[in-house]
């Protein structure tokens, strides 16, 4: 009688990987050395331009908005702030960082300071973005020229200049947003980044007012972009010129009740002193 041996199963052969995929798997991606200096540099210039600020007091409006205003010290100041004709202005976003601010250092203006310069960094890496998105050359060049150009010192050195700074970065976040949310396929993600854009305008507009001209900017980026405007192009704006239309009428009404009030005037400098000062304010 004879037996039949079982079949020997065969291993099967070890897979041998390309050597192109083990030399990519084992050798570190390479740093970009030229963009770790652009970002060190949108950094560190600024801060070196603006270090002597940081070491300013408060001066001229900072004691009416920050030292003596009764809405930052009290726990129901931040429901007026945002629903109430108490302040002189409508900039509900910039008083309430104000108020979260004198929460964390008081009276002592190194805090704000240093908020004011972060902000104003990080508008200049905004821009930087901007920038490469309507592919612009020198786009790198452009955002130092912003971050360190003296026209800015009041804006950065100045603390009740916060909502210039602040509303900066919500200004170029919207402008970065726009013209991504136009050119995405997929319908969901493009609400998404366009509700973002709308969004990113009103928080903007809470910290000045004075952006409301962002849709007709949104409408050259559409031209810079596409060569042409079209119907399309303008109902997509018709949002951001509402709030601004909205935002509008109400600066108008604290401007004329409030900041030009006759309670306001009759503390505010003699006329041949505000003649002398108009240009810096």
């Amino acid at each position: 009688m004879t037996t039949t041996a079982a079949p020997v199963a065969l291993a099967e052969p070890a897979r041998v990987e390309p050597v192109e995929c083990i030399r990519k798997r084992s050798v570190p991606a390479r740093i970009d050395w030229l963009l770790v200096v652009q970002i060190l540099a949108l950094v560190l210039l600024p801060c070196a331009c603006y270090w002597p600020a940081l070491d300013g007091e408060f001066l001229w409006d900072d004691d009416l908005l920050i030292t003596k205003n009764p809405l930052l010290q009290s726990a129901e100041g931040l429901r007026q702030i945002w629903f109430s004709t108490i302040p002189y202005d409508y900039f509900p976003l910039t008083n309430t960082s104000f108020w979260v601010e004198w929460r964390l250092w008081g009276a002592d203006p190194l805090g704000y300071h240093l908020v004011n310069l972060a902000l104003h960094v990080a508008s200049a890496f905004l821009l930087w973005r901007v920038l490469m998105i309507l592919r612009v050359p020198g786009a790198w060049f452009g955002a130092m020229l912003f971050v360190i150009h003296p026209i800015n010192v009041a804006s950065v050195a100045w603390i009740s200049e916060r909502k210039n700074t602040l509303s900066m970065v919500f200004y170029l976040g919207s402008l970065i947003c726009y013209p991504r949310a136009d050119g995405r396929r997929d319908e969901p993600a493009a609400w998404r980044t366009y509700a973002a854009a709308l969004g990113l305008f009103v928080l903007a507009v809470l910290s000045k007012s004075s952006v409301v001209m962002l849709p007709c900017v949104l409408l050259l980026v559409g031209w810079w972009q596409k060569g042409r405007l079209g119907w399309r192009d303008a109902v997509r704006t018709l949002p951001f010129f509402a709030v601004s239309l909205a935002a509008g009428l109400l600066t108008i009404w604290f401007q004329y009740h409030r900041t030009m009030s006759a309670e306001t005037l009759a503390h505010a400098n003699p006329i041949p002193v505000r003649a002398l000062t108009v240009g810096l304010t």
